[in-house]
């Protein structure tokens, strides 16, 4: 260890101005200043009393104690951590509670080590503060403070007992989580550690005692792991067996809680999903200012935290609509106990969340307000308050896709960039611009356009996808992908000739099945038509055969079979008898319509499996096909229903006409599909992974299934409820 002398005297560091300096910027009661006077004037630094101390849960069940110090205390305890926090020289690898350092500066070094060394052994050393050795802790403080009094002190906040349940409990071992100065003993006793493992060519990052040690082999980080272990046991410490493990980075892992795969960096769903039940539940009792104020803190903490990392903001946009939800419905609760008179009081209430909307939304506010006195003006009944709320911010969604995506279906059309926008001309007019900062998405929809090589260069740069569409065919795209991983590619291609695979195959069929029957379902609600209400009892009752079935001959009959119903149901809601359905070649309106709308939704779940590394000829149900995605035609069944059929049915029964030209789709009736799916796709839905639009789900569901090949879980499709 790399000692540095603290050689001031304790009269030196307790200086009169200096602690009542420090009493100031703790901002105490006024009944606490004159005692914590007294106590300085007369000398006084130990408390002659037990220290109070509470409990809190554990994730893993247990308790943490956690200390509650004096004022004095924490004066005392501030100081000493100041003092030898500036002459400490701890080592680089070591990022907790040192100025300078940060979770996300630990995370960019992960990365970078990443770059040279792809396995990892991660390890945390188990109840870390409790069970620091006193005696190995004050014999390092020795080395380094000059002074014994001081030591003394120090040995003295270690030694403090604690009361439980009126009884006294004596401290042997181990620092108090809670205390002012704990972070920075617990630095100092890892410290010789740190510069151990750095003597020994060791690869570490250390976050107080969640760390990574890194090799270019899995043998090679085994080894430095096992190093760490036995130094550790040497000074009383041992990692916790439950969270020690081996990876690399093309199975991924988890580190201050950010989920590294590849390139690729995001927060685990499951993980995302409790901290927004949690926001939601922290919320229920406050106020409006409470809860704007509390979102304030949570949500800027964690937008500045893992916003650096993650690449999609498909994850932070459910934060966003969730924090909408909260704000409205606390609005309105404000509104009907009169806390709150007027639409100018919500705005300066809500100032500070301005900073959560997006660079185009302008009226953010605005429309939460919007949003809530529509849900108080109809909240009797509540279900038509709830639906009103819902259509709003749906229609909200909606613009948002549309303002963010790019479509040109002008034959003839140039597409450039210049001045920091895309430029659309059609015969040498600017017929459209847009902010490049706002798009993420371009469609062309014939093949007689041309854009420029700047242009693709852009959009390559800033992840924007461009996708290709002639005659309902989608035949090129262009997208990125965060990370190819062989390991991945090697997990697929075993599962399609293994039994786990078949299990892959039968979900496929069932989301998609399930999906056919529930949109009949819905759209039977009201009209308690007999005929479908006949092939619905038919499809649940060949449903059944889905769970029997042995194979994937078996699974396709019992598919088939449900398609014809289906699609003779789907005729019957539109009035037309014997539809039969066409993919090639289309010639009636309404298949070239369907087929419009799976091009659009084909090259979503193309670029979404493809930002996974997913091998898109690797299939789980479909056989595979010579240069044919075939993982593409698995993955658009389970949306086909909620996103496409469902979207065709309502714009037809809304009286929308859709016309022919040539024997082919109009261009205004390709316009129209168009806006309608991009509507459909901003919709929220209820999923696993909590209520989002659409287009978030697809991303989360082909994230879902990456996961569940790399970590070997069972893989759920998504279902659509109405």
């Amino acid at each position: 260890m790399k000692n540095s002398i603290f050689s001031k005297s304790f009269d030196d560091v307790f200086t009169t101005p200096r602690l009542l300096f420090e009493l100031s910027q703790l901002k105490p009661q006024p009944k606490d200043v004159e005692v914590v006077k007294k106590a300085i004037h007369a000398g006084g630094f130990f408390d002659n009393a037990p220290k109070e101390t509470f409990f809190i849960p554990k994730s893993d069940g247990s308790y943490r104690q956690v200390a509650l110090s004096s004022t004095k205390t924490k004066i005392i305890q501030r100081v000493l951590s100041l003092e030898l926090g500036y002459v400490m020289r701890f080592s680089d690898r070591s990022y907790a509670f040192r100025k300078g350092k940060s979770p996300f500066k630990a995370i960019a070094r992960v990365r970078d080590a990443l770059h040279r060394q792809e396995h990892i052994a991660k390890a945390d050393i188990q109840n870390f503060f409790d069970t620091i050795e006193h005696d190995i802790l004050i014999g390092k403080l020795k080395h380094i403070v000059k002074d014994s009094k001081i030591v003394h002190l120090i040995a003295y906040y270690l030694s403090q007992g604690s009361l439980s349940k009126n009884q006294w409990v004596d401290k042997s071992e181990g620092i108090y989580q809670g205390d002012v100065l704990s972070p920075l003993l617990s630095n100092i006793y890892l410290n010789d550690f740190d510069y151990y493992l750095e003597s020994e060519g060791v690869m570490h990052v250390r976050y107080s005692d969640d760390m990574l040690f890194f090799g270019d082999t899995q043998e090679e980080a085994s080894k430095a792991r096992k190093l760490a272990s036995e130094y550790l046991r040497r000074i009383g410490l041992a990692f916790n067996a439950k969270k020690t493990y081996l990876s690399h980075i093309d199975k991924g892992f988890e580190y201050l809680g950010v989920s590294f795969s590849g390139n690729s960096l995001s927060i685990d769903t499951v993980r995302l999903g409790k901290k927004i039940e949690k926001l939601k539940k922290e919320s229920q009792k406050l106020s409006l200012e409470e809860s704007v104020e509390k979102l304030n803190q949570k949500i800027t903490g964690f937008k500045n935290y893992y916003a650096k990392f993650i690449d999609d903001d498909s994850q932070l946009n459910l934060l966003q609509i969730t924090l909408e939800e909260i704000i409205v419905d606390k609005i309105v609760s404000a509104k009907q106990s009169k806390t709150i008179n007027s639409k100018m009081q919500i705005k300066v209430i809500l100032e500070p969340l301005k900073s959560y909307a997006q660079v185009h939304q302008r009226h953010w506010i605005d429309g939460l307000i919007s949003q809530a006195y529509a849900k108080i003006a109809l909240s009797t009944p509540l279900v038509s308050a709830q639906k009103r709320v819902a259509n709003e911010k749906r229609a909200y969604l909606q613009s948002q896709i549309k303002s963010s995506e790019i479509v040109v279906s002008d034959v003839g059309a140039f597409l450039g960039f210049s001045q920091g926008k895309i430029k659309v001309k059609v015969k040498g007019k600017i017929v459209l611009e847009a902010p490049v900062n706002r798009v993420k998405r371009i469609l062309l929809l014939n093949k007689q356009s041309s854009l420029s090589s700047y242009l693709i260069y852009e959009c390559s740069k800033r992840k924007i996808d461009i996708d290709f569409i002639e005659r309902s065919v989608p035949y090129a795209m262009l997208t990125y992908h965060h990370h190819v991983s062989p390991a991945l590619h090697m997990v697929q291609l075993k599962n399609y000739f293994s039994p786990k695979g078949f299990e892959y195959a039968r979900e496929v069929v069932h989301t998609k099945s399930r999906n056919q029957i529930n949109l009949i379902k819905y759209l039977n609600r009201r009209r308690k038509n007999p005929i479908l209400k006949e092939k619905i009892d038919l499809m649940q009752k060949l449903y059944l055969g889905i769970k029997t079935a042995k194979d994937k001959k078996s699974l396709m009959g019992v598919e088939g079979i449900i398609s014809m119903q289906y699609w003779a149901a789907f005729g019957e809601v539109l009035g037309i008898e014997g539809f039969i359905r066409t993919h090639q070649n289309s010639k009636d309106e309404l298949n070239q319509a369907l087929n419009y709308g799976y091009a659009i939704l084909y090259n979503r779940i193309q670029s979404a499996l493809i930002h996974e590394g997913l091998n898109l000829y690797y299939p789980l149900y479909h056989s595979v096909q010579s240069n044919k995605p075939t993982l593409v035609y698995d993955m658009v069944e389970a949306f086909r229903q909620p996103v496409v059929d469902r979207e065709i049915l309502a714009l037809l029964n809304r009286g929308q006409v859709l016309s022919q030209s040539n024997g082919r789709l109009s261009k205004a009736s390709i316009k129209l599909i168009v806006q309608n799916i991009q509507e459909r796709l901003a919709t929220p839905a209820p999923s696993r992974f909590g209520k989002s639009p659409l287009y978030n789900i697809i991303g989360f569901q082909m994230n879902h299934l990456k996961r569940s090949m790399l970590d070997n879980t069972t893989y759920k499709g998504f279902v659509n409820k109405y």
